[in-house]
C-alpha cells in the first residue's frame, strides 16, 4: 500500500452556478447540436441543444447566451407507440420547416439553424 501526499487532497472547490429559470416568452435561438440517440426504453430521439441569440421582438435580454434543450421521440417502444411517433415527427417536420430545411435526413444539416422558440414555464 502506497500512502498517496497531502498535496492529492488540495483542491480548489469552485461555487455551483445557480441558473434561474428562463422567462417565458418567444426567443431567438440558434441550433448548436443535434443529434439522434436511444431512449432509455429502446426507441429513438433527435436531441437538440439551442443556445439563445435574443428575445423574438429583438430585444435584449438576460437569457442571451443560456441553453435549451430538447428531445424530439420519432421511434417510440411505449404502449402509445403510434401518438407519441405522430407527435414527434410532426415536431420534427415543423422544426426542419422553420430552419429553411424541408425534408432534410440529416441532423448535420440543422446546426446553425435559426429559429423562435415560445418558453414555457
Amino acid at each position: 500500500m502506497a500512502m498517496l501526499p497531502q498535496e492529492a487532497f488540495d483542491v480548489e472547490i469552485e461555487e455551483k452556478k445557480e441558473y434561474p429559470p428562463i422567462p417565458s416568452g418567444d426567443y431567438k435561438v440558434v441550433i448548436k447540436e443535434s443529434d439522434i440517440k436511444e431512449t432509455a426504453k429502446g426507441g429513438v430521439m433527435v436531441a437538440l441543444r439551442f443556445e439563445i441569440e435574443g428575445a423574438a421582438d429583438g430585444l435584449g435580454t438576460e437569457a442571451t447566451g443560456r441553453l435549451l434543450f430538447d428531445n424530439i421521440n420519432v421511434i417510440n417502444t411505449g404502449p402509445k407507440k403510434q401518438i407519441v411517433e405522430q407527435i414527434g415527427r410532426r415536431q420534427l417536420h415543423d422544426l426542419l420547416q422553420a430552419i429553411g430545411k424541408p425534408g432534410s435526413t440529416d441532423t448535420n444539416d440543422m446546426l446553425g439553424g435559426r429559429l423562435v422558440v415560445r418558453v414555457k414555464l
